[in-house]
């Protein structure tokens, strides 16, 4: 499969002798491991990414991909002290992308990580940035998991703007042209998320519900979203017992994934449920 055809790669005498290889191997092989919720792993290659892209001077393509991975893999790890750094570095450089569609994707890492950090206004700059250079003409899909996200995002970082609606609708409407299994269930997970925002928990479990039902290989970060939400829901709806074998169970999935920072939100969560009365 891919992964095991990139470690080979990463391994060669090719890829080592080859700043441009090495750079294209190790960040592609990041975004591989971060889609397999091995987010330690992805945040080592994307790191070896970055470190050999500095070698090349100015090169903003490979440059600007190895850190959109970084970036993508701290903010998702928790490290947001590290993602505000790299943050920072890809901003610097955004504008000279070659592509939309990679200036695009780097508003949206970008946008994720100002969300994870509580900086809601740039937050929202940032993907609305993005959504200027991603077409549904020119990649559907792209930009259906773009909508999918933002509204993920905003529902995540407490945000329960009128636009996620519509930003959830875009997505659906997509994917039923061009999604697969795997999109339709982080949907499902960002349908729950809005269900949960607006108060009806009972529709929010019975949607995680048929996500996590799914034989679907969904990735450890987005299996543990899953499960936190089907807790959060539980405890809404009164089931203190089975949330707390929830609230368990996703603390672990997090950690297991590499998502630190959100494992021990998750733990401090499942603490103030059995301390109360």
């Amino acid at each position: 499969d891919a992964y095991h055809l990139l470690v080979m790669l990463a391994d060669s005498p090719a890829t080592k002798g080859s700043l441009w290889l090495g750079i294209d191997v190790h960040t592609t092989l990041a975004e591989v491991l971060r889609a397999m919720g091995r987010l330690q792993e992805s945040l080592q290659e994307a790191t070896a990414a970055v470190l050999l892209s500095r070698q090349l001077g100015r090169c903003p393509a490979e440059r600007g991909r190895a850190l959109l991975s970084l970036l993508a893999a701290q903010a998702e790890c928790g490290d947001l002290t590290s993602a505000g750094q790299t943050g920072a570095e890809l901003g610097e450089i955004v504008d000279d992308l070659p592509s939309p569609r990679l200036r695009g994707a780097a508003h949206w890492a970008l946008g994720n990580a100002a969300f994870l950090a509580g900086d809601i206004e740039q937050a929202r700059k940032h993907h609305d940035q993005a959504f200027e250079f991603v077409s549904p003409k020119l990649d559907l899909r792209f930009w259906a998991r773009l909508n999918r996200a933002s509204a993920t995002m905003r529902l995540l970082a407490g945000e329960a703007t009128e636009d996620v609606p519509q930003l959830l609708d875009r997505a659906r409407a997509a994917f039923e042209l061009i999604g697969t299994a795997g999109d339709f269930q982080e949907l499902a997970i960002a349908d729950s998320l809005a269900a949960l925002r607006s108060g009806d928990a009972e529709r929010a479990e019975s949607l995680v519900e048929a996500a996590l039902a799914e034989p679907t290989m969904l990735p450890g970060q987005q299996r543990a979203t899953a499960l936190h939400v089907r807790a959060k829901a539980k405890r809404a709806l009164g089931k203190t017992v089975d949330a707390r074998t929830d609230y368990q169970t996703a603390a672990e999935a997090f950690h297991q994934a590499g998502a630190y920072r959100r494992a021990s939100n998750t733990w401090r969560e499942l603490t103030e449920l059995t301390e109360s009365p």
